[in-house]
């Protein structure tokens, strides 16, 4: 399968094979397409975590607009952005992820704040606004 690898440092490391001809590149970016276009209907999975949520789905859906320069994910980004809010507990003036399990607030990057602000950092460099 094509895409991401999560390492110990947090880093994500492209898996794509060296060298690809031509006819390759098309069945994989072929491919690519159509396991993003299946993702994009998930706009609210149990968690709205980075590694298990709405979040790494934001994510990933972000990451093939900027490499394929695609924008026809724009608008299913946006939605999923301003369903971001539903996972989240306002306490005093702040918002705060609740983790999968719904029992706990999570500051952390693959359950927490962290994940969601970095996914919102990437869709305002990517120009994908929302409300």
């Amino acid at each position: 399968m094509v895409g991401f690898e999560v390492q110990k440092q947090g880093k994500y490391v492209n898996i794509l094979p060296d060298r690809v001809n031509n006819s390759d590149l098309e069945v994989l970016t072929k491919k690519i397409k159509e396991c993003v276009s299946s993702i994009k209907d998930i706009s609210m999975p149990k968690s709205g975590g980075m590694y298990y949520g709405l979040a790494g789905i934001i994510y990933s859906l972000i990451m093939y607009t900027t490499v394929y320069k695609d924008k026809s994910f724009s608008s299913a980004i946006r939605t999923m952005l301003n369903n971001l809010q539903f996972y989240t507990i306002n306490i005093d003036n702040t918002l705060f992820l609740i983790d999968g399990t719904f029992h706990n607030v999570n500051v952390s990057f693959p359950d927490g704040n962290l994940g969601l602000i970095n996914v919102i950092k990437m869709a305002e460099e990517a120009k994908i606004c929302f409300l």
